[in-house]
């Protein structure tokens, strides 16, 4: 056959090619599923890669576990410790914080007309046995435009804020209305601390309470062991 030249069709007299055995069509079948399987076959000597992976699994539950178990132990603590905490303690900005209404005091404007402040004990440790205090005054319209504020800033999370006490621009002053508002006041807070965690850790809590500075202030105090607890106090945005 010369170069370039298609190949001659076979001669008439040619034997036909056999027919596939029985012994072959076993071979094509078995053989294309033994592949597969081959191919799927972990990599390494005697399966260590299918090891390798169920040690990892195992790893991970048995971290999944212990995770659960720790949270376990730190809410029961939390709880045992609740009853006899005064005020509103939960676990945030990488250690313990704590809230409570303290009292209120009458303060003066510049032109000398009074006004109440609503004063508050805040308190924030990497743990329950090195908690510091500090003490945040805020008049009522404070507390008024906090809750607008956080009214725009959540707005999936509007109706779970409970409502402040209505304005009284008349009897403000009257020891009643001090009291009433006080009350209103403290259990408006405790719902945010206790069940709106990601109100408390948003930047206007924080501005609010003074958190992050308060914090990084406590954890210069008191050295490396409670800067180990982590950053600055968690804000979202």
């Amino acid at each position: 056959v010369s170069p370039g030249m298609p190949s001659p069709p076979p001669a008439a007299n040619a034997p036909p090619a056999p027919a596939p055995t029985d012994a072959d069509v076993k071979v094509q079948v078995v053989t294309q599923p033994a592949a597969a399987a081959a191919a799927a076959a972990p990599v390494g000597p005697e399966g260590c890669g299918e090891e390798k992976r169920t040690a990892t699994t195992a790893e991970q539950i048995s971290r999944l576990k212990q995770g659960r178990e720790e949270w376990r132990v730190r809410e029961d603590d939390l709880m045992r410790r609740r009853q006899s905490f005064r005020g509103s303690v939960v676990y945030a900005f990488e250690g313990v914080f704590s809230w409570q209404m303290y009292g209120t005091a009458e303060a003066q404007e510049a032109d000398g007309s009074p006004y109440t402040e609503y004063v508050m004990r805040c308190q924030w440790g990497p743990d329950f046995d090195r908690m510091e205090p500090w003490i945040i005054a805020r008049r009522f319209r404070e507390f008024d435009l906090l809750d607008d504020g956080l009214r725009q800033q959540f707005p999936e999370l509007r109706q779970y804020l409970p409502a402040l006490p209505a304005k009284d621009f008349f009897s403000k002053l009257e020891p009643d209305v001090v009291l009433k508002r006080k009350e209103q006041l403290e259990r408006y807070m405790a719902h945010i601390v206790l069940t709106l965690p990601t109100i408390l850790r948003g930047r206007l809590m924080d501005r609010f309470f003074n958190i992050s500075d308060r914090i990084a202030h406590i954890r210069r105090q008191q050295g490396p062991a409670a800067a180990a607890a982590g950053g600055g106090g968690e804000r979202s945005a």
